[in-house]
């Protein structure tokens, strides 16, 4: 129980509505940081930096008032998250996307069939048996390669690429994680720790 006299009342209401104010901002930049944990986990990944570049930014919060129109924003600006988020309608792909596809190929495709190798989890290729070498290291072009390669590039230009949604299939969690931390800042500013 707090006692407050009747004068001091407006300064005592005006004290605990700028430590909720703060408590808020504070919570929104705790779960915004706690969230980009979370999507970093879910983003799909080949060699990294569509994961790198997810990001915190602080929103513009007086912190005499504690309040501002945005608190905080998680985004991720690589040019890459439309298209794997979204996905694609067909369209033709350009040399550098062919050399990158087939880059991409090279990196997780270790041979054909025929020879002993079939197709593993994340679409990756490995050898079956005991003289398997999954470092098999590649020299040039190679056929099997530009095959595949010219494979994915057709099916991108007649259907497309297809949606992943992560984000989408990630807005509940994310919200839930706001929450918890808005909640958890506001029980701190109620106990006194503003």
């Amino acid at each position: 129980m707090i006692e407050v006299e009747l004068k001091d009342l407006p300064a005592a209401l005006d004290s605990c509505e700028r430590n909720v104010r703060r408590a808020i901002a504070r919570g929104a930049l705790a779960g915004a940081h706690r969230g980009r944990a979370l999507i970093v986990k879910r983003t799909p990944v080949d060699m990294g930096p569509l994961k790198a570049e997810w990001r915190v930014k602080p929103g513009a919060v007086d912190f005499e008032s504690g309040m501002g129109e945005v608190l905080a924003t998680l985004v991720n600006d690589s040019k890459y998250i439309g298209p794997v988020e979204n996905g694609a309608r067909p369209h033709p792909v350009s040399p550098e996307g062919w050399a990158a596809i087939y880059e991409w190929v090279r990196r997780h495709y270790r041979g054909s069939k025929s020879e002993g190798y079939k197709l593993g989890g994340k679409g990756r290729m490995r050898r079956q048996g005991a003289g398997a070498d999954p470092n098999r290291p590649f020299h040039g072009s190679d056929p099997e390669i530009e095959a595949i390669t010219n494979a994915i590039v057709w099916k991108i230009r007649t259907q497309g690429q297809k949606a992943t949604y992560f984000v989408r299939n990630s807005l509940e969690d994310l919200k839930a994680v706001m929450i918890d931390e808005l909640n958890r800042a506001l029980a701190h500013a109620q106990d006194g720790g503003a």
